[in-house]
């Protein structure tokens, strides 16, 4: 994956969290709450939470992939540190750049609004954390990075960041557009970070 598919995988998302914007947002949220909750989004949700070690610290993946990118540059494992140290970088900045945003925008949550019927005031509001995601964000953080320098091991990863955005929809904890906004944060962060990178590190990841 180059500069010209982050590009347009954030372009896909912005549209994708425009047209939740003009109405695709309510409208899945009230099909969502016409609906059993199907328990395979909650478990799968606490399982990833879990594994990817949530309970600890929503940053502990990112530090974990920079202790061990630190590990591996001394003992001159020197391409793989570049790898993890990359992935881990655009993690912790996506995750970081939602974690703003919550604060700067703060919005209901999709089951919130449909507690108030305030589809009208529910941005701005002092409870508010739903946009964007940050379940979206740590998922779709880890996939572009690794998709930028090892794209056949990323395309394992691809169901994660797939279910965890479907999964906070299907259950009401967050709008189409705030999982939208997550994905293109994380897409356009690992753009920036691959185009500042050196002449040496690009020349690096074309050989990977």
């Amino acid at each position: 994956m180059g500069n010209k598919h982050l590009a347009l995988a954030a372009a896909l998302f912005g549209v994708l969290a425009l047209a939740g914007f003009l109405g695709v947002d309510r409208a899945l949220a009230e099909l969502v709450a016409s609906h059993h909750e199907w328990s395979v989004w909650g478990l799968g949700t606490h399982g990833l939470e879990v594994l990817f070690g949530f309970p600890i610290s929503k940053w502990l993946t990112g530090f974990v992939l920079l202790l061990l990118a630190l590990v591996l540059y001394f003992a001159r494992r020197r391409q793989a540190a570049q790898v993890l140290a990359f992935v881990a970088i655009v993690q912790l900045a996506t995750r970081l750049t939602a974690g703003v945003l919550k604060g700067v925008l703060p919005r209901l949550r999709p089951f919130e609004v449909l507690a108030t019927g305030g589809w009208d005031s529910q941005w701005f509001h002092h409870a508010g954390s739903s946009f964007p995601s940050g379940h979206a964000a740590h998922f779709w953080g880890l996939f572009f990075p690794l998709a930028v320098l090892r794209p056949r091991l990323a395309i394992w990863l691809l169901p994660l960041p797939l279910f965890i955005s479907a999964a906070r929809v299907a259950v009401n904890d967050h709008f189409l557009s705030d999982v939208a906004v997550s994905a293109a944060l994380a897409a356009l962060i690992t753009l920036i970070a691959h185009s500042v990178s050196s002449p040496s590190a690009r020349a690096f990841r074309e050989t990977c």
